[in-house]
């Protein structure tokens, strides 16, 4: 490792990261989720033409669009979303390579984060058909470009700065609101510093607006389509309801309760296309006590639901201790690249924290993490006190650290061959020609939805909590249902009068036919 130059470090870990995504890609080749089917969807009405069904304010664009090349090579979807995704991950690796060579990272810590990236951004490329890995990528190069050391020098690495905070922005709603402010704070940082000359300060000036003006020009494009569709200003509709399912009333995901919901479109899988059209009941912590009380309920299970938090408390205490011991007499150290890294771990979180955070969320922070702990671990390095043989020992405890993760993953059987049997079940199927309007009882979602996908019919969901068969009946009629879905030990009295399709084959569920 020691004789690799920075870019054959970068060729190696993409090379590893591919040879490792060959080996396991057959493991997790049937692995798909709610999200991923929506944003298949989406997809295909892009190919399509259909872009006013597929312009999306609770999905953003940017994962659909990666997919429409391979979609139109005819590649089936979910492998097109899954190569879509490897692809990104590719591309997330060489950026860790360069962004840590943009920090003052010892060289052979460098090359161990660069090299052992690869099967940590795997498993997140792996693990989950969505745009999280995505925005890690995306979020990786914009943090590149902002440690660049001519960032307030060349005015083009102030525009690229702010193109990809739009993109990441494009990938997921959140990073709107990320960027503005990391963004804002660190040209703040910049500009406060005593050694920045009024000269110097007028650059910084300039290349913050720079940076500021690229990220509303390309995404004010979508927030104009979205505001448009919805007929209301608006950034992104994915906030708003995330928000309410954890509110203190809350009966949790509207799927599981609200009832039958018809999709929002012809070509829509399920009203999970695009659910800014499902009405929520909104909260504020602000309105009441009681909500006070259960917001700040939210925010200490997230403080102790993930190790990942303390991590983040640690790191930033030896961080910010080895920042003054080394900050000048005259003021802030020079170095602040370290500082633009560590600011934005609390801010990526702060937002985060007030729901229940699921780990793919905040898959960003762990690459922080790596990063400043291997910028903290140069600074022990260089002190004398630490002979070669400890470094050495530190640096395998460091190594083995950022591997433990993805190897647990990989190694967990649990994790491989998941949905297989949904996909297999679903060729099957496909001879009793299912079209049409499909439901199903409560309980079976998103088996349904992933059914209904791969079947390429409308699913509408469950049936309302608290109804009863009379009543599910009744809907069923409503919405002229053509197929319904109940598991082999749920009997309901009204489906004796239907053919029951599946009564031959041995499968956990039976499919009737609601329209014999």
């Amino acid at each position: 490792m020691k004789s690799l130059k920075p870019k054959w470090s970068f060729i190696a870990a993409v090379c590893l990261y591919i040879l490792l995504a060959v080996v396991f890609f057959r493991f997790h080749r049937y692995q798909i989720s709610p999200d991923g089917v929506s944003y298949i969807s989406i997809a295909q009405k892009y190919l399509q033409g259909d872009f006013s069904s597929a312009i999306n304010g609770y999905w953003n664009p940017l994962f659909s669009w990666l997919m429409i090349p391979f979609l139109l090579l005819g590649i089936e979807p979910i492998i097109a979303a899954r190569l879509s995704i490897l692809t990104v991950g590719a591309l997330a690796v060489w950026g860790v390579g360069i962004l840590s060579s943009k920090l003052p990272i010892d060289r052979e810590l460098r090359l161990v984060i660069t090299i052992t990236s690869a099967p940590l951004i795997l498993s997140y490329a792996i693990v989950f058909v969505g745009p999280d890995a995505l925005s890690v990528c995306i979020l990786i190069y914009y943090l590149a470009f902002v440690v660049h050391k001519d960032y307030s020098k060349r005015k083009r690495i102030a525009i690229l700065a702010g193109a990809f905070g739009a993109m990441a922005y494009l990938a997921k709603t959140y990073n709107f609101p990320f960027f503005l402010a990391h963004f804002t704070l660190l040209n703040i940082i910049l500009y406060f510093q005593k050694w920045t000359t009024p000269y110097r300060k007028k650059r910084i000036i300039s290349s913050f607006l720079l940076g500021i003006l690229t990220f509303f020009l390309i995404s004010g494009i979508w927030i104009f389509l979205i505001s448009q569709k919805y007929e209301k200003f608006t950034i992104g509709t994915s906030g708003k309801l995330n928000f309410s399912v954890y509110g203190p009333r809350s009966k949790g995901h509207l799927h599981h309760y609200k009832g039958f919901m018809p999709p929002p479109d012809e070509k829509a899988v399920s009203a999970w296309d695009d659910p800014s059209y499902l009405s929520i009941e909104t909260w504020s912590p602000f309105s009441s006590r009681e909500n006070f009380n259960h917001q700040i309920g939210i925010i200490k299970n997230n403080l102790n639901a993930f190790p990942v938090f303390y991590s983040i408390g640690a790191l930033s205490f030896l961080f910010f201790l080895f920042f003054i011991f080394n900050a000048s007499k005259k003021g802030f150290h020079k170095d602040v690249k370290g500082l633009f890294v560590i600011s934005a771990i609390p801010i990526y979180l702060a937002g985060y924290s007030l729901i229940i955070v699921v780990q793919r969320y905040i898959w960003i922070l762990s690459i922080l993490i790596v990063l400043v702990g291997g910028f903290i671990l140069s600074h022990l390095f260089k002190i004398k006190f630490y002979a070669k043989p400890i470094q050495r020992a530190i640096l395998v405890a460091f190594t083995l650290s950022v591997l433990y993760s993805p190897m647990r993953f990989f190694q967990n059987p649990g994790n491989r061959y998941r949905e297989r049997n949904i996909y297999n079940v679903s060729n099957v199927l496909k001879k009793y020609n299912i079209k049409g309007k499909v439901a199903s009882s409560k309980k079976s979602w998103p088996f349904s939805l992933y059914l209904a996908f791969y079947l390429k019919v409308q699913y509408y969901g469950e049936p309302r909590a608290e109804a009863n068969e009379d009543e599910i009946k009744k809907d069923l009629e409503k919405l002229s249902i053509d197929y319904f879905i109940v598991l082999q030990e749920e009997h309901f009295e009204f489906l004796k009068d239907y053919e029951e399709l599946t009564k031959k084959d041995k499968f956990v569920f039976k499919i009737y036919d609601l329209k014999k």
